[in-house]
């Protein structure tokens, strides 16, 4: 049974060490074994990703930022061409994937509980302001990488929407 929103939540009748789960994505996974799978996602409205594209460019400054757009279970469901190159991947390959796939494994926990905290609490500490954060490269490489992330309520949720800006390597 799963505890809470889309976050930590633990396997009952795990053994004596619980192992967390995390409900972020279209499956649940605990120890990288798939539990259970979430229902399909309905794909942001143009309009939707617009709004978001407007409130990006306004809290950067730069005109046609490049930006990836991830729902409430933390699957990508826009990334733009011009992104997903930077960071090695075509944009086909990304979009229906865990936002997790181009974070690295050391902040995924932190990702998970500060996006679970948001949905529940409606309060962020990283929204709208300049991150200084890591990338994941399709190679695996880390790069280094400037976020400025939002957050736009729509009738199916909250879409989230970051302007990443990697560092050539």
């Amino acid at each position: 049974m799963l505890s809470g929103y889309a976050g930590i939540g633990r396997l009952q009748g795990a053994p004596h060490r619980s192992k967390l789960l995390s409900c972020h994505g279209h499956r649940t996974v605990a120890d990288g074994v798939t539990v259970a799978k979430k229902s399909a996602v309905m794909p942001p409205t143009q309009r939707d990703v617009e709004r978001l594209r407007v409130r990006l460019t306004e809290l950067t400054r730069q005109q046609d930022p490049q930006i990836v757009v991830a729902d409430e279970l933390g699957l990508i469901v826009h990334i733009d061409a011009g992104l997903a190159r930077d960071i090695g991947w075509n944009p086909v390959d990304l979009v229906g994937q865990p936002l997790t796939r181009i974070i690295p494994p050391r902040f995924r926990d932190a990702h998970h509980f500060g996006f679970s905290r948001y949905l529940v609490t409606r309060r962020s500490v990283v929204l709208d302001r300049p991150l200084a954060f890591s990338v994941l490269h399709h190679d695996g490489r880390e790069l280094a990488a400037e976020h400025v992330i939002a957050a736009v309520p729509t009738d199916e949720g909250v879409l989230f929407g970051a302007v990443i800006r990697a560092e050539p390597s």
